[in-house]
C-alpha cells in the first residue's frame, strides 16, 4: 500500500500525544502531568485521553499504515518545515510509529519557467531579482490591514495604484497572448468585515475607473503614463517586448467598456463567492480574503497580489504567497506590492531555502539518511518556523556551519563610526599576517595560507555587523570548538577580494597590504532592504564563473566537478558549490574580505537596487566578510532549530 499525502505539513503533523507504555498503577493525568486547570474531564475522562493520543488526522494515518504488511508513506509539501520537526522516536502504543521522513527527503528539481522565491527575492548578487516588488507605505498598511475589530479600512493610494495596475496588465495580456484569465489577489487581514468592506471600497473604485476611461481624457493619460514609466520603462528594460500605450488602447477599451470587464469578488467563510475558472476561463477577478486564500489554492492568471499581510511562521508567509508558480509569457507583467517589513521576509526565507535545499543534497552526496542526521532551518528573530503545537520536540542548537558559507551582507551601513571601527580592525588583522601574501601576483587578490585560527577568531570577534545569520559570537564559538576537540578549522585561507584593476570611480583602499592600496570593488544597497547588501561573494557557477569559494581548491578538481556537471542533465548551481565543498580539507577555513567603495553604484540594469550612499556626504569604506566551512567529518553539534536528532550522527 502506497499513502501519498499532499499538503503533508498540515493536518497530518500530530498535535496531540503519545500513548506510551501501559501502567495500571499510574494514572493518565500523573503521567502526562496534567493540572487541574488543563482539562474539563467527564466522567469517563475521555478529555484527559485526548491530550493523552495522537491527534485525529495523525492518528488514523498511521492506523492505515499499521494495518498493512507493508506499506510506504510519501508526503509531499513547499514548506517542510514541520515535517522535519517531528520527534523521529515517537512511537504510540497503537498506532505505532510517528510519520518523521526518516528514510528519505528529496528535492524536487525547479522547473526552469517556475517563478520562485530565489527568482523574486534572490539569495545572491548574480541573482538580479525580477523587478517587479513595489512597496507599500507602512502608514497605507496600517490602514488596510483592520488588526483590531475596531479599525476601518480605506481604499489607500497605493491600493488604488496597484488597482491600475493590473487594469494594464490585464489588457497587455490580453495583447501578447489573447483573451485569458486575470486575477488581482488583495490579502490584508484574515478578519471578514474588513475584507468584505475592502471589497465594496474595490468595486467603487473600479466603477469609478471604467466611468474614467469612457468620459475622462485626464484620466486616460494617467494610465498612459503609468504604462511607461511602470512596465515599458521599468520591465520592459529588460528585453521584453511592449506595445505602445496606442497598440495597447483597444485591449483596454475591451477590458473597461465591455463583458470582459473586471468583477470584485470576496472570498471567505461567509460569502458564496465561486472561483470557478473551468466555466468561465476568461475571467477577470479582483480577489479579497485571507485565510481562504493562504493554502492549496491557484489564481488563474495572477497578475498582481497586494499583501500587508504578517504571520509569525514560516510556513504560513510562504503558503499565502500566492505568486510563487508557473507565468508562461507573461511573468514580466505581474506585480507584487508588499510592505518593506514583508520584503525582508520573504528575502529571509528565500535564504532558508536555499539553506535547506543544500542541506538535503547532501544526503545523496554522504548516503546519509535523515534518521542518521536531520536537517536544521534558519531561525528569523521575530519569526517562528511553524506552530508551536507543531514543533514541541525542537530544539535551538548553538551552532554547525559544516558546509555552510556565511556572508555579513547586514552591516551598520548608517553608522560612519562603526564602518570605521570595521576597517581599523582589517588593518590591524592585516597587519598580524605574515607578509608578504601567499599569492601576491600583479592583478591578483591577495591570499595568506595556513593563518592560526586565533587570529581569525579573534578578528571575527571585533567586526561589527548587524545581526542575522552572520552572529560573530557563535561563529568563533564555532571555530575554536572543531578546532580544540577536532582537530578541524585550524587553519585558514585569507583572501581579500579586490577586482583585478581600479576604476577611478571605485579608488582604492589602504589596507596595510604589502605591495600597496587594494582595488575597491562596488556593491549597492537593496531597494526594499536598506539594510543589507544582499550579498557580497561572486558565486561559482557550472557554467565557468570563478567564484570566491574556490579559494583554496585546486584547479583541477574544480574543472573535474564542473565537467561532471556540464556532462550531466543537471546544471543547478547550487548542488555545483554544494559538490565542490566536499572537496575542500576539514582542517582549512576560509575567510574572504571584500573591499567596497562608498562610491559604490547601483548598476543601470539593477532595478532592484540603490546607491550605496546617496546623501552626497563623505563615508568610509564598508568591509564585508565572508566565511566558507568545509564539511566536518566530524559528528558535529547542530544548527538553528531542529527535531530531537539535531544534526548529529546517531
Amino acid at each position: 500500500m502506497l499513502l501519498i499525502d499532499d499538503e503533508a505539513d498540515q493536518a497530518s503533523i500530530n498535535t496531540g500525544g503519545e500513548r506510551t507504555e501501559d501502567d495500571e498503577d499510574v494514572s493518565l493525568r500523573e503521567r502526562y502531568d496534567l493540572l487541574p486547570d488543563d482539562v474539563e474531564p467527564g466522567a469517563d475522562g475521555s478529555s484527559i485521553q485526548q491530550i493523552a493520543e495522537p491527534s485525529a488526522i495523525n492518528g488514523l494515518i498511521r492506523e492505515i499504515l499499521e494495518g498493512f504488511s507493508q506499506a510506504a508513506y510519501v508526503a509531499y509539501t513547499a514548506t517542510p518545515f514541520a515535517n522535519i520537526l517531528i520527534d523521529p522516536s515517537a512511537v504510540d502504543l497503537e498506532v505505532g510509529e510517528g510519520l518523521y521522513p526518516r528514510d528519505f527527503i528529496i528535492s524536487l528539481p525547479t522547473p526552469a519557467n517556475y517563478v520562485g522565491a530565489e527568482q523574486l527575492f534572490g539569495t545572491d548578487p548574480e541573482s538580479d531579482p525580477i523587478d517587479i516588488v513595489s512597496s507599500i507605505p507602512e502608514s497605507d498598511a496600517s490602514l488596510v490591514s483592520a488588526k483590531s475589530v475596531d479599525d476601518e479600512v480605506l481604499l489607500v493610494g497605493s491600493l488604488r495604484t496597484a488597482l491600475v495596475d493590473f487594469l494594464l496588465a490585464a489588457a497587455a495580456k490580453d495583447h501578447r497572448i489573447g483573451n485569458s484569465a486575470a486575477t488581482m489577489l488583495v490579502h490584508t487581514t484574515y478578519r471578514i468585515a474588513p475584507q468584505i468592506e475592502l471589497g465594496n471600497l474595490l468595486n467603487e473604485e473600479l466603477v469609478n475607473l471604467r466611468s474614467g476611461w469612457k468620459y475622462d481624457w485626464d484620466y486616460r493619460d494617467e494610465l498612459r503614463q503609468r504604462w511607461e514609466s511602470e512596465f515599458e520603462n521599468r520591465t520592459g528594460s529588460d528585453g521584453h517586448v511592449y506595445p505602445t500605450f496606442s497598440e495597447l488602447h483597444p485591449s483596454i477599451d475591451s477590458l473597461l467598456r465591455t463583458e470582459n470587464a473586471p468583477s470584485v469578488l470576496v472570498f471567505n467563510s461567509e460569502t458564496e463567492a465561486q472561483l470557478d475558472f473551468d466555466k468561465h476561463p476568461e475571467r477577470k477577478i479582483i480577489l479579497v480574503g485571507g485565510n481562504r486564500l493562504a493554502r492549496g489554492l491557484t489564481l488563474e492568471g495572477l497578475l498582481v497580489s497586494y499583501f500587508t499581510r504578517q504571520s509569525g511562521t514560516y510556513d504560513t508567509v510562504m503558503q499565502a504567497a500566492r505568486w510563487f508558480g508557473f507565468r508562461d509569457g507573461y511573468h514580466d507583467l505581474t506585480r507584487i506590492w508588499m510592505t518593506d517589513e514583508n520584503y525582508s521576509r520573504f528575502r529571509h526565507l528565500a535564504k532558508v531555502e536555499d539553506d535547506l535545499f543544500r542541506q538535503i543534497a547532501l544526503y545523496s552526496l554522504t548516503g546519509k539518511r535523515p534518521s542518521e542526521r536531520s536537517p536544521l532551518i534558519l531561525t528569523h528573530p521575530e519569526m517562528q518556523v511553524t506552530a508551536s503545537n507543531k514543533s514541541r520536540s525542537a530544539e535551538v542548537y548553538d551552532a554547525d556551519y559544516s558546509g555552510h558559507f556565511l556572508q555579513s551582507v547586514r552591516l551598520p551601513l548608517d553608522n560612519s563610526q562603526l564602518l570605521e571601527r570595521n576597517l581599523d580592525e582589517t588593518r590591524r588583522f592585516v597587519r598580524l599576517l605574515d607578509e608578504p601574501p601567499s599569492h601576491l601576483e600583479e592583478g591578483e587578490p591577495p591570499i595568506w595560507r595556513s593563518v592560526p585560527f586565533e587570529l581569525v577568531t579573534s578578528y571575527l570577534g571585533s567586526f561589527v555587523t548587524s545581526g542575522e545569520r552572520f552572529d560573530s559570537f557563535r561563529l568563533i564559538d564555532y571555530i575554536k570548538r572543531m578546532a580544540n576537540d577536532h582537530n578541524e578549522l585550524s587553519r585558514w585561507w585569507v583572501s581579500i577580494r579586490t577586482r583585478r584593476t581600479m576604476l577611478s570611480s571605485l579608488g582604492s583602499i589602504d589596507l596595510g597590504v604589502q605591495g600597496g592600496p587594494v582595488n575597491a570593488i562596488s556593491r549597492s544597497r537593496l531597494k526594499h532592504d536598506r539594510g543589507s547588501l544582499g550579498a557580497l561573494a561572486n558565486p561559482v557557477t557550472v557554467e565557468g564563473g570563478a567564484g570566491d569559494e574556490i579559494v583554496g581548491l585546486d584547479e583541477d578538481v574544480v574543472e573535474s566537478v564542473r565537467e561532471n556537471f556540464r556532462s550531466s542533465t543537471s546544471q543547478d548551481n547550487t548542488r555545483f558549490s554544494t559538490v565542490l565543498r566536499s572537496h575542500r580539507d576539514p582542517e582549512e577555513g576560509l575567510l574572504c574580505i571584500y573591499p567596497v567603495s562608498a562610491n559604490s553604484k547601483a548598476g543601470p540594469g539593477a532595478k532592484n537596487r540603490e546607491d550605496l550612499f546617496s546623501d552626497g556626504r563623505a563615508h568610509p569604506p564598508v568591509i564585508g566578510l565572508a566565511v566558507l566551512f568545509p564539511p566536518s567529518r566530524a559528528a558535529s553539534e547542530a544548527v538553528r532549530i531542529g527535531g530531537p536528532l539535531g544534526g548529529r550522527g546517531r
